[in-house]
């Protein structure tokens, strides 16, 4: 989901409290050194080396967590406690590539295009429901 060139830097921030049990983020150090990784889903935890550390920061509103952009990372299933609210800012070079590709179709079936198609389908059913 990051387009262009590389090294980006990602910046977390907490709006709400984070924790394991809310789901809170997952971070596999030294992951980013498998480079750039396209447009991905959910890892496959059978390619994460078995001697790889991983932590899950608990952060209360305002934390940051900043990290290479290619670093492998995920949320947890939320268990219990308030809703997760993180922003996701991307810091990148003013002169980096991904400005001039287009926003939209860029990618088939990438987590943004499903998300859209999901979002359509929802609009879709409510406005049937909102008929009957």
């Amino acid at each position: 989901y990051h387009i262009g060139s590389m090294p980006k830097l990602s910046a977390f921030v907490a709006l709400s409290e984070v924790s394991k049990e809310n789901g809170g983020m997952t971070f596999w150090l030294g992951t980013h050194k498998f480079g750039y990784l396209g447009d991905v889903g959910e890892i496959d935890r059978k390619h994460i080396p078995e001697d790889t550390v991983s932590i899950c920061p608990v952060l209360a509103p305002g934390d940051v967590v900043l990290m290479h952009s290619a670093l492998w990372h995920e949320s947890g299933h939320k268990v219990s406690g308030p809703d997760r609210i993180m922003a996701d800012i991307i810091y990148q070079r003013a002169d980096d590539p991904a400005r001039a590709l287009p926003r939209d179709g860029l990618f088939l079936r990438s987590r943004s295009s499903r998300l859209k198609q999901l979002q359509e389908e929802n609009d879709a059913l409510t406005s049937l429901r909102a008929t009957a």
